[in-house]
């Protein structure tokens, strides 16, 4: 019976400490000239492993990417990106942290990054936020198409803000669309 009062008491107390969670993050809106520009790093590569960590006292999942190709910046091989937010079960009681339109990765997905790198988290992070990462994946013609997800977002245009939106594009001409403006 104190077993139970005890994990009651325990879940009331983390009930009142865990902070209220945001439904979107708010950033400025990047075309896609501007994500090219403002990215020290734009790869094409898959995501192979996760793992959390803590930088101070921030929650992170670090994802190693192998490159399979790099259109800007010194890397080649593989490249660590720092992503916000993660789980650490191995804690007494675990802890979770969430950004809401964070860009989030899983091993064995095929990705599009946009890349600059913080000295704070001493690594790479996707540049405007979810906005700098795209899925890769096949559609049912066989097509390869890149993927952005920005439903988590709401993004600063001019004097309004929108909510994010999905949007998708053959990966062959996304590509030839960003070399061109590195090629500006």
């Amino acid at each position: 019976m104190r077993r139970h009062v005890r994990r009651l008491l325990v879940a009331c107390a983390l009930l009142t400490v865990v902070p209220t969670v945001a439904f979107a993050d708010l950033s400025t809106r990047l075309d896609n000239q501007e994500l090219t520009s403002s990215s020290e790093v734009i790869v094409i590569g898959r995501a192979t492993s996760t793992q959390s960590r803590w930088i101070d006292r921030t929650l992170v999942t670090a994802v190693n990417v192998q490159i399979t190709e790099t259109l800007k910046g010194p890397v080649d091989g593989s490249v660590e990106v720092i992503l916000p937010g993660g789980v650490d079960a191995a804690r007494r009681i675990p802890v979770a942290m969430t950004y809401a339109g964070a860009p989030m990765m899983r091993p064995g997905e095929d990705v599009f990054l946009f890349l600059v790198y913080d000295a704070d988290v001493r690594g790479y992070i996707v540049t405007g936020f979810a906005q700098g990462k795209l899925s890769i994946m096949t559609d049912a013609n066989g097509v390869r198409r890149v993927h952005r997800d920005l439903r988590g977002s709401q993004l600063v245009e001019g004097a309004g803000i929108s909510r994010g939106t999905v949007t998708m594009a053959g990966l062959s001409a996304f590509r030839e669309e960003i070399l061109g403006y590195l090629a500006q």
